[in-house]
């Protein structure tokens, strides 16, 4: 009796102290670009613009390039601790360990999301993983990674990674690369 006693107080205390351990789970989110109400405005106006002018002259003033560039400015990209902006590179090749994994230089500057993560808001758990060693977050099986600089990302907004030596990119809630500049 006296041991059912002693494992009943074990397990309530161990089970106590769990639940006041702070969580270091990361949330992944999905960040809208801040201004998306302006540019939603400013796409309405012009488009109401553009139903009044004639066809040759809007031909010659918007090309796709312009289109696509005012698509890109309302994308969203994947966010995690601290609002930071996640990048996933090209040059890693999916469900495998990242590239940086051997290279103390390449680590330092792109330090890994690592385990545990959940899914928030416009992120899909569903393409949430680890990479084969089990050490970092992958998003549709492409390993994610903050910016350390120079300079680094530090507050939400930033994309100082962005196009590093045209291999990294922000992440979009789809798990593809969103190329910024």
């Amino acid at each position: 009796m006296r041991r059912i006693a002693l494992a009943i107080v074990l397990v309530l205390v161990l089970s106590a102290s769990a639940a006041a351990a702070p969580s270091k789970t990361t949330v992944l989110k999905a960040a809208y670009n801040k201004d998306l109400k302006a540019t939603i405005l400013v796409g309405v106006v012009v488009a109401l613009g553009g139903a009044l002018a004639p066809l040759g002259f809007l031909a010659e003033l918007v090309s796709v390039g312009t289109l696509f560039a005012f698509v890109i400015v309302c994308a969203a990209v994947l966010v995690g601790a601290g609002g930071l902006t996640l990048y996933l590179t090209t040059a890693d090749s999916t469900s495998k360990n990242s590239v940086c994994t051997p290279d103390p230089s390449c680590r330092a500057l792109w330090p890994a999301l690592k385990p545990p993560v959940t899914a928030g808001a416009g992120v899909k758990a569903a393409l949430l993983g680890k990479t084969a060693d089990g050490k970092q977050v992958t998003y549709k099986h492409h390993p994610l990674y903050y910016w350390a600089g120079p300079p680094p990302d530090k507050k939400p907004g930033q994309d100082g990674g962005e196009n590093y030596f045209q291999v990294w990119f922000a992440v979009s809630p789809a798990g593809a690369a969103v190329k910024f500049k």
